[in-house]
């Protein structure tokens, strides 16, 4: 994972969804992506990203596995972005608590795995832009193949439950 993969797990966890809805081609965009991704997943449905366990990301992958209707998944989205409002506050909160992890993070020959420079830039660039939307890096796109929406608790206690077990 790239700053930019930490970053935007921050984002997301504290400005959900509204960004993607704002797209007027987001549906059509989903479908698409729904339709194209493969059956077969290693993923979990869901994968928890906020501190509090009210955000999640639902993998498209794993809801056509289990038989879960498109539609089902567009709407949960749609009506997690309802409920959960962009919180800048929250993103600068998380961000730090996640610097804090990425600044002792190290690979398995314990070395860091970014050095002070690289995270200072990282941070003097995204204040700069007034702690922009930024796309997952390459090298996560392309070992991971992130294909997913993000899902507040109540909308998966409400429309999801019987395929997720906390």
């Amino acid at each position: 994972m790239e700053l930019t993969d930490f970053y935007k797990l921050a984002y997301q966890a504290s400005m959900g969804m509204s960004h993607l809805l704002a797209n007027s081609h987001a549906e059509e965009y989903f479908y698409k992506e729904f339709d194209l991704v493969a059956e077969i997943s290693k993923n979990d449905l869901l994968e928890n990203i906020h501190p509090e366990k009210i955000i999640y990301r639902i993998y498209l992958d794993k809801s056509k596995e289990l038989g879960i209707e498109a539609e089902l998944v567009w709407q949960s989205a749609v009506m997690s972005a309802e409920i959960y409002p962009p919180q800048k506050e929250k993103l600068m909160e998380f961000w730090e608590y996640t610097l804090s992890y990425v600044n002792f993070a190290r690979n398995r020959e314990n070395n860091r795995l970014f050095s002070i420079d690289e995270i200072d830039s990282f941070q003097d660039m995204i204040r700069m832009h007034n702690y922009p939307l930024l796309h997952h890096s390459e090298i996560y796109r392309n070992n991971y193949k992130p294909s997913y929406r993000l899902i507040h608790e109540d909308v998966i206690e409400k429309y999801l439950k019987e395929y997720y077990v906390k």
